[in-house]
Order: C-alpha cells, then structure tokens, then sequence
C-alpha cells in the first residue's frame, strides 16, 4: 500500500466522511490523482461514496475501490487560463536608435511635442510632415532645403485645423509637399446593425486597430495626432492608467512599423510644476513618450522661438534650434499663410528661462536680463561704461556669445551707439544708457 494513503484511510475509517481535499497534501502524484478523482463525484454518485466508506474497515479494500475509480472514471478535461506569452532575448535581433533622416524625430517611437498655444507647433509639424513626402532633412535651415532622399509616407490625424484653408495651402502651396504622400485620417468607419457609421477617430481599441491595418498598408515614416489628448477615446487625460492604456499600443505601432509617431499638445496651466509635469494632465504623456520637444519664445525676441529636444530616453538630445513664423504669399485668392523659418543662431537661454519668462508676462523680456545681456552688461561696465563696439564683439565671442546674440542684448538694455572721430580712422564705441554721451554723434 502507499505509504501516503495510510493516514488519509485513517481518517476515513475513524471519522465515516468523504476525503476532502486538504487531506490530499503530502501523497505522491499518484495518489493524490486518485483520490482527487473521487472526492471529485458529484451528486447520487458522491452519496454511494460516503456510504461505502462509512461501511469499509479495511483500508486495502478502500485502496482497491479508489484505484478502480482511477481506471473507471473519465479523465478530466483539462482547462486552460490565462498564460503568459514570453520572448527570449536570444530570440531578439538588436535595432539601432536612428533620427529620421538625421533630423529632429526618432524612428520607431512614440513621442511629444509640447509648447503654449499659438507658438507655431502645429506649423512645424507640418513642415516635417512637407519634408518627408520629399526626402528632406527636418528641421532645416532657411538657407537649404535639406538634402532629399527617398520620400516618405506621413499620416496626419487633427480636427482644429480646415484641411481646405489650412492643411493644404500649407503643405503643398507653401511647403511644396507631395500630396499624395500625405494621408489625413478623417475619421474611423464602425459596423453596426443598421450598416457603417462614421465616428472621430481616437486611440480606442477599435480605432487602434483600424490604424495598425492602415500602417500595414503604407508604412508611414512619420505621423502627427494633433492634439494627442483630443483622441484619447474617452480615457481621462489625468488620470495615468487610462492615458497609459490607450498610449502603450501607440508606442507599440511606432517600433513595429518603424514610424515616428509625434503627439502634439498644449502645455498645463500649473506655473509652478516641473517641466515634466507640464505635459498635458497626466505624467503617462511624458513617461510613455521616448522622446519630449518643447517650444517657446525667445525672451530676448518674442517673435523667435525656440525648439527644444528636453528628453531623450532612446539617443542623445539634440542642440535647441530657432524659428520664426513668417508670411508666405501664395496668390491672390490664397493669400498669404504662416510658415517657419529657421535660423542658424545658437540660442542661448534654456528652456526653463523661456517658461520662467512667459510666466512673468509678455514684458518679462524687459523685466529680466539674459545671458548675452548680462555679458554685454558686465563688459560695458568693467571699461568704465563705454567701449568700442569691435573689442566688445572680440571679448564677448570668448565669453560664448555670437555677434547676432550681442546685437539682440544691445536693444534689450537699452545700449547706444556713437562714432567718434571721420573717415576711416573714426571709431564706433558702444555706451550704457547712463554713460553716454549728451549729445551723440551719428550712431554706427
């Protein structure tokens, strides 16, 4: 007999009941299988059971009965949960981290631009969207288009701006982007019992799905969700779970097609939040996104801006670069429309200065001092409050500050100019406010 069943067939001749399946712990597989199969009988058969065991006392006939059961009794069928579906990282090939054509977006990823409204984000957005349909570099500067290579293929899903009066004028007639390489996702066809029905596309488990077939059919390069908290399918865009549940699948067409996927979004109203709290409502839009952009105005110049690459979990973070949104005749039905135009200034005041500034209202450019101008400044002052322009120009570009950066602080602190002297051997010389001169000569 084994040795596992003399205990339970103890209890069983000691206590008249059926065996319950706490007395299995402990026996062989073997056993245990056994008696599991009949403790498992149910109804008339589970009472014919009780009662021949309350009438047994040998326990090798009570043996003999449960290996009976074991032969006689159908196998169980076997019931499958939930399993976990896993991948080996042997199995796994490794990728490389790439821009989009060396530019500004990361292949394969998920990711945010972010900045108040009325800055030029969506403008910017669909200039890279006009480059790709040609092959070109985005961003580029105004003095090169960028070299063109292999065009791609662009997505753009947004509902605030008309594709009549805005998309297109400004893609193809400003922009000269392909339009037949640029696809807007109108909206999301569902079937239902009385036929289709078109409803607005968001990142629902329907509207995900029709994207990922949409992605298999043209394998886009690029695609912008603008706004991204617009087309969140009823999640709460503060709560992170519900942004997380809709953004992860998100993430997941970005790496499997290759494409760059870019939610654009306005920045929170809380002032006092680190720049990372500020995306949108929940901290999902800036932890699932691989990369962060930020744009904002140029404390110095409220009419440049600038473009900041704040976060980057999958590759270094790129130089912040400058813009201006300029007008762009078209004809005289069209118009003109708003593009951008890229400058090759470094900019140098950090993201947290702009937002800091911004803060402060639109005449915080007048209220605080720049870098440059600090250093335009504190030249001026250590030569007594004057000094010539060109040995102002020579000890600030050692001090990191361009000679189109020094000019822009020169009329933010209220510098003035003067020549002194004729002709060729004449001097210009660069004053503070308080230290020039009453009656000033022709400005250089």
């Amino acid at each position: 007999m084994d040795r596992h069943a003399i205990p339970i067939l103890a209890r069983v001749l000691a206590n008249r009941h059926e065996l319950a399946f706490t007395d299995l712990a402990g026996m062989t597989p073997r056993f245990a299988e056994i008696a599991g199969r009949m403790v498992g009988q149910n109804g008339s058969a589970r009472t014919v059971w009780q009662e021949w065991l309350g009438e047994q006392t040998d326990a090798a006939a009570i043996l003999q009965a449960l290996v009976v059961v074991n032969v006689a009794a159908p196998a169980a069928e076997a019931t499958v949960g939930p399993r976990l579906r896993t991948r080996k990282l042997s199995t796994i090939t490794a990728k490389p981290v790439e821009y989009l054509r060396d530019g500004a977006f990361l292949k394969g990823a998920f990711q945010m631009l972010v900045g108040d409204p009325g800055l030029g984000k969506t403008r910017i957005l669909l200039q890279a969207l006009a480059a790709e349909t040609r092959g070109r570099q985005w961003p580029y500067s105004s003095d090169s288009d960028g070299a063109a290579g292999e065009p791609g293929y662009v997505l753009y899903v947004g509902h605030e701006d008309s594709a009549e009066r805005v998309i297109r004028p400004v893609v193809v007639d400003a922009l000269g982007g392909d339009s037949s390489r640029f696809e807007i996702i109108d909206s999301l066809e569902v079937q239902t019992r009385k036929g289709p029905r078109d409803s607005m596309f968001t990142l629902s488990p329907e509207g995900l799905e029709a994207l990922d077939a949409k992605m298999r059919e043209v394998r886009p390069t690029l695609m912008v969700i603008d706004p991204i908290g617009g087309h969140l399918g009823g999640a709460d865009s503060f709560k992170d779970s519900e942004v997380r549940e809709r953004l992860m699948p998100l993430a997941h067409l970005a790496d499997t097609y290759g494409t760059a996927i870019v939610g654009n979004s306005h920045m929170n109203k809380d002032q006092q939040k680190a720049v990372a709290y500020r995306v949108g409502g929940a901290i999902a839009f800036y932890a699932v996104a691989r990369a962060v952009y930020y744009v904002a105005t140029d404390p110095a110049e409220p009419t440049r801006r600038a473009f900041f690459h704040q976060k980057g979990n999958m590759a270094e973070l790129r130089e912040a670069m400058g813009f201006s949104i300029v007008g762009h005749y078209l004809n005289p039905e069209l118009g003109s429309v708003g593009v951008p135009s890229w400058d090759t200034s470094p900019v140098e005041f950090t993201l947290e200065d702009a937002l800091r500034a911004a803060s402060e209202g639109p005449d915080a450019h007048q209220k605080r001092e720049t870098a440059p101008q600090t250093v335009l400044r504190t030249i001026l002052l250590s030569r007594g409050g004057r000094a010539p322009s060109e040995e102002v120009y020579s000890l600030a570009e050692t001090m990191g500050v361009s000679r189109r950066s020094l000019e822009r602080a020169k009329d933010g602190i209220g510098v003035t100019s003067h020549r002194e002297g004729f002709g060729p051997g004449s001097t210009s010389y660069w004053c503070l406010p308080a230290y020039a001169p009453s009656a000033p000569k022709a400005a250089a």
